[in-house]
């Protein structure tokens, strides 16, 4: 069997149709997007095919209505909010970039729990889990957040 219902933790307006406004609204809150430098930067082939993923994201929404961890706190920014922070925080050409990591630290990625749910619903199959799990690294490497404890990293291959 088959059940069809709307997106979880969104606002539904009608039938299956969601609300998509509070996403809009935290992308705005949490500046998630790129400011070039004013002249032109070197940006190397390497460099595209590392944040290639981020900037794929259609926005739908899926994988923040299947991770476990926003259903608990609202701090975590959620898997949507970090796969579009991935590109600011290792675009070279992001203007910004220091500002995108500090503010990377205040949506909390070290919550994530690395359940792949996220990275099984998304239809773009960008895997979100694995840029949540970059975006960490980068902090943890600059002492920004200490390693997290618990979740599902036993499972890592």
């Amino acid at each position: 069997n088959i059940e069809i219902e709307p997106l979880n933790g969104y606002k539904v307006l009608r039938d299956l149709v969601v609300d998509h406004e509070e996403l809009y609204s935290k992308l705005k809150r949490h500046k998630v997007w790129l400011e070039p430098f004013e002249e032109n930067t070197d940006f190397k082939e390497e460099d595209n095919l590392a944040i290639s993923r981020s900037h794929e994201c259609i926005l739908c929404g899926i994988c923040d209505a299947v991770c476990p961890v926003l259903l608990v706190d609202s701090s975590f920014g959620g898997p949507l909010t970090l796969t579009r922070y991935y590109k600011l925080v290792f675009d070279p050409r992001n203007k910004r970039r220091q500002e995108s990591i500090n503010l990377l630290q205040s949506i909390k990625p070290q919550l994530c729990t690395h359940c792949m749910n996220c990275s099984y619903a998304c239809p773009k199959r960008l895997m979100p889990e694995a840029l949540i799990r970059g975006e960490e690294a980068l902090l943890l490497e600059r002492g920004l957040i200490q390693k997290p404890a618990g979740g599902f990293d036993f499972l890592s291959f």
